[in-house]
Formats: structure tokens, C-alpha cells, sequence
């Protein structure tokens, strides 16, 4: 979970790195992406997640998305539902039936809010790769190497050089585990009550709630 929440960071990430040592290419890109992004009112990303580790030759993969809306959000995993208010989280554990109830902690929450990235800009060293082909598309390839110790040594971005959008991200922990994130769909500006980004018990009769406000 951790992982998936710093994938979410990555989407609005290229607000937060304006720090004093850059790469002026790797921050155009970034730069434009944000640029690209920041004015939708919603977006809806629909995305594949990996999890391999090349050491033990394993691998996992599943389907996810997001729903997004200020400061609100709504994340499906496979077996799990998060829901946020701005406030107020809801996480649904599907299998169990059951709900955990927080209070958003800002100092904890990792999901894309802009407001609450302000202390990545001095996390991460942004690294123009390359740009190379792919799928018919030209790609820029961008490295975010932390500043400090992390559980990973660095994210790896995939940018669309035609539409300015991420296409993919991939965290490499110190574990040898490696968390890929590919973009499946990206929908923009769609109706999105604030009701989406609620949970309701009525919709899951006998739920266990665990509240721990």
C-alpha cells in the first residue's frame, strides 16, 4: 500500500520539484506535466500495478484505479476500497467486510494533494534518462533519486512527449522488489459527486466498523 500511495505522489509530483539542485530538461518535463494536469476538475486513472523481484523470480500483477477530485479521492485495489473526504478515510477490506475509520493525517497521507506534497521538493534529485520510442509513442524517461535513505533508491517515469502525461512508474526498493505502475486510461474532468469519496454502510450490510478517530 505504501508503494501504490507513492505512485499517486508521482501524478502530481512535477509541482513539488522546484528545489535548488535540477535538471533544467528533467524539470521542463515535469513542469509541463503538471501544467497539462493541475486545471481538470476530476480525473479517473485506470492503471495496472506489478510487483516483481528478479532475485526470487516471482511476480504479481493486478488491475486498479482512482478516482480523483481536489483533495478527495476514491482507490480500488483488488482487495481493498479507500475512500477520502479531505477529512475523513474510509478503508473498505473487501474480503472481511470490514471498514477502518481514520482521521486524514497530513503528516501520513501520500496521495496526490499538491497542498501536502510541499516537502518533496527538497526529497528527490529529478534525472532526465533519455527519450526513446515506444509504442509508437516518443517517451522521455525521467529518474527521481531520493536525498536521503529510502525504502527504494529511485523512481523511474515514463512521460508522453506528445501529451505531457505520465505514462508509467517504477519503484525500485532496496529489497530487490520492484513496483510497476502502468497508466491503463486517463479520463478527465467526469461527473464526480462528493458522495463517490464516502463510505456508506448501507451498502454493505453487517460491515464491521472499526473506528479509530
Amino acid at each position: 500500500m505504501k508503494n501504490i500511495k507513492t505512485f499517486f505522489i508521482i501524478l502530481f509530483l512535477p509541482f513539488a520539484l522546484v528545489s535548488q539542485v535540477i535538471d533544467p530538461r528533467a524539470q521542463q518535463i515535469l513542469d509541463e506535466s503538471y501544467n497539462k494536469i493541475k486545471n481538470y476538475k476530476s480525473i479517473q486513472i485506470d492503471f495496472t500495478y506489478t510487483i516483481k523481484n528478479e532475485e526470487k523470480n516471482t511476480r504479481q500483477q493486478n488491475k486498479g484505479s482512482i478516482m480523483l477530485k481536489g483533495n478527495k479521492y476514491k482507490l480500488v485495489l483488488d482487495d481493498q476500497i479507500i475512500f477520502c473526504d479531505g477529512s475523513t478515510k474510509w478503508t473498505f477490506f473487501v474480503d472481511d467486510n470490514e471498514v477502518q475509520i481514520n482521521n486524514v493525517d497530513v503528516n501520513e497521507e501520500l496521495l496526490p494533494n499538491y497542498i501536502l506534497l510541499a516537502d518533496y521538493k527538497k526529497d528527490h534529485y529529478p534525472k532526465f534518462i533519455r527519450e526513446m520510442p515506444k509504442s509508437n509513442k516518443v517517451i522521455n524517461i525521467i529518474d527521481l533519486v531520493p536525498k536521503t535513505s529510502k525504502s527504494y533508491y529511485k523512481i523511474r517515469l515514463e512521460i508522453d512527449n506528445n501529451t505531457k502525461l505520465l505514462n508509467s512508474a517504477s519503484i525500485y526498493n532496496k529489497d530487490n522488489n520492484t513496483f510497476i505502475y502502468v497508466i491503463d486510461r486517463f479520463i478527465t474532468d467526469i461527473d464526480a459527486p462528493d458522495s463517490i469519496f464516502v463510505f456508506n454502510p448501507k451498502d454493505h450490510p453487517g460491515v464491521f466498523i472499526n473506528d479509530m478517530r
